[in-house]
């Protein structure tokens, strides 16, 4: 449960030890170095190896953009109309429970990478002052849930309109008396 192992009163000699991964993760760490989920070890003078420790990444992202829907027309980001966020923190709860976080850059994205398959739930901290409009499972809750199945989800969009008005009156004052 906690992705430990251990083979217990080995006489000195020399081993191999291979680690089956899921099809969806790439080794990242390898004892040895060689990243390929396999490790020679040379046990001598009764003396334990503790350090076998393989490390995995998934293959696939989840991500995409924060902005302002000025036109609030609820539906995809317009280029030339809506406003990108900047700035915006964006957390990603894990299948095992875990979270990531990261903020969004000057072009309003955010990447979640190196993710394996699972249920993940996208989180966005609400800009203050604007309420959410578009939110990739319908909901407008600033939260959309994701599941990644062999492939990359980058259509995590959620779009945002503020709480206040501008406008009034445009009139011709044929008097001058403003």
């Amino acid at each position: 449960a906690n992705g430990e192992y251990l083979f217990t009163n080995l006489p000195d000699g020399d081993y191999t030890v291979t680690v089956s991964a899921p099809a969806d993760l790439t080794n990242s760490v390898d004892p040895d170095g060689g990243n390929n989920s396999t490790s020679d070890v040379t046990i001598s003078g009764g003396v334990d190896d503790l350090d076998q420790d393989f490390g995995y990444i998934g293959m696939h992202n989840i991500g995409d953009q924060v902005y302002i829907d000025v036109n609030n027309s609820g539906g995809v980001f317009e280029p030339g109309i809506d406003s990108l966020l900047s700035g915006v923190t964006v957390t990603l709860d894990l299948p095992t429970g875990g979270q990531l976080t990261t903020t969004t850059d000057a072009n309003g994205e955010y990447l979640f990478e190196a993710l394996p398959n699972g249920d993940y739930t996208v989180t966005v901290a609400a800009p203050t002052g604007l309420t959410n409009t578009i939110d990739p499972d319908g909901g407008n809750d600033n939260t959309s849930d994701v599941t990644i199945a062999d492939a990359d989800d980058l259509a995590q969009d959620f779009g945002y309109i503020g709480a206040a008005d501008i406008g009034d009156l445009v009139w011709l004052d044929l008097d001058g008396n403003g």
